[in-house]
């Protein structure tokens, strides 16, 4: 919505790139994840990296919110 009305603001807004850069890094953690097995596995590895997704998301809910103000 806000990025097709008004494209080159985003792309200038700081917030708005690290929270595109923290969704991209989310989504190749989960293709990482599900793609070596990490829900049947439930190993060392699988338990970080849910904790990793886990922080990505949040960071990627406070660049949302810090859009507005930056």
């Amino acid at each position: 919505g806000l990025f097709a009305a008004h494209p080159g603001e985003m792309l200038a807004n700081r917030a708005f790139v690290i929270k595109m850069g923290l969704v991209f890094a989310a989504g190749m953690n989960a293709a990482a994840f599900h793609a070596r097995g990490g829900l049947q596995q439930a190993d060392g590895l699988a338990r970080a990296q849910t904790l990793l997704s886990l922080g990505l998301w949040l960071g990627v809910m406070i660049c949302g919110r810090w859009i507005a103000y930056v």
